[in-house]
C-alpha cells in the first residue's frame, strides 16, 4: 500500500510532458500490480546470464550439456500445452489465477537461484535439475500471469497502460543484472547481489498481488473433475498452429 502510494504521488509530481510521453494518465493500482507480479523475479535473469557459468566452473563437460539437452527440448516442447491445461483447470476450480502466480513466482525464486548454491549433487545431475525446474515454473508462471489480462483488463487502454508500467518495471531487473555483471569474480559480493534480487523479488511478488487482488474479478468456478489424458493432449496439440514447425525447429 505504501508503495503504491508513494508510486501514485511520483507520476503526478511528474512534469506533464512525461506522463503523457510514458502513456501513465488514469494509471490504476491493478495496473501497477500486473507490472510488478510481469517483473518479479528478478533472479530469472540471473539464472539466465549465469547459472552456464557457475556450472562450467565445477566441472560440466559439453557432453553433460548435450546429454541433457537431448531430454530437455523434449519437456521445453511438452510443457507448454501441459501448463496452459494445467492453468485452466485451476482457474475453472478456483475462479482466478492469481493465487496461482503468487504461489508459484515464489517457488520459481528459489528455482532461479538454485543453480549457484553447492547441494553436493553431481554437476550433471544439478544442471539437469535445474533447467527442467526453471523452465517448468516459468512456463506455468507466465502463462498465468499473462491470462491475468483477461480478469484485469477491460479495455485495450487499460492493457496498454499495463505493458508500459511492466516496462518500467524492469528497470530493476535491469540494474540487478548489470551489478551482478560487474561484481561476478568476486562469488561474495555475487551472493549479496543474489540474495538482494531474491528480497526485492518477494515483495514485488506480495505487493503485485495486494494490489491485484480487489480489483479481480472471479470467474464461474466448476466443480466438476477434470482429468488429463493423452488423447485430450494430443487434441489441443493439433489445434496449435504452429506446433510442429516447434517440433521440426527444435
Amino acid at each position: 500500500a505504501i508503495l503504491a502510494r508513494a508510486g501514485a504521488v511520483w507520476v503526478r509530481a511528474m512534469p506533464p510532458g512525461i506522463v503523457s510521453a510514458l502513456g501513465l494518465q488514469g494509471i490504476r493500482r491493478e495496473d501497477v500490480g500486473v507490472g510488478l507480479l510481469q517483473s518479479a523475479v528478478l533472479p530469472s535473469s540471473l539464472f539466465n546470464a549465469f547459472h552456464m557459468r557457475a556450472f562450467l566452473l565445477r566441472g560440466l563437460t559439453s557432453t553433460d550439456v548435450a546429454w541433457a539437452h537431448s531430454v530437455y527440448w523434449v519437456w521445453n516442447i511438452a510443457n507448454d500445452v501441459l501448463a496452459g491445461y494445467w492453468v485452466d483447470r485451476f482457474c475453472a476450480a478456483f475462479g482466478s489465477r492469481l493465487p496461482l502466480v503468487r504461489v508459484l513466482s515464489f517457488l520459481w525464486i528459489l528455482v532461479a537461484v538454485f543453480p549457484f548454491w553447492d547441494v553436493g549433487l553431481d554437476p550433471f545431475v544439478h544442471y539437469f535439475l535445474s533447467i527442467m525446474l526453471f523452465d517448468g515454473c516459468m512456463t506455468v508462471v507466465c502463462i498465468a500471469r499473462g491470462s491475468l489480462v483477461s480478469e484485469l483488463g477491460d479495455t485495450e487502454k487499460h492493457r496498454i497502460g499495463m505493458g508500459r508500467v511492466q516496462a518500467l518495471c524492469g528497470i530493476p531487473e535491469a540494474l540487478v543484472t548489470l551489478a551482478a555483471l560487474s561484481l561476478w569474480d568476486s562469488q561474495a559480493a555475487f551472493r549479496l547481489v543474489l540474495l538482494a534480487a531474491m528480497l526485492l523479488s518477494v515483495l514485488f511478488v506480495e505487493v503485485g498481488y495486494r494490489l491485484c487482488q480487489p480489483a479481480i474479478r472471479p470467474l464461474s468456478t466448476s466443480s466438476g473433475r477434470h482429468s488429463f489424458t493423452v488423447r485430450s493432449y494430443m487434441r489441443q496439440l493439433r489445434g496449435q498452429r504452429n506446433f510442429w514447425a516447434f517440433v521440426g525447429m527444435n
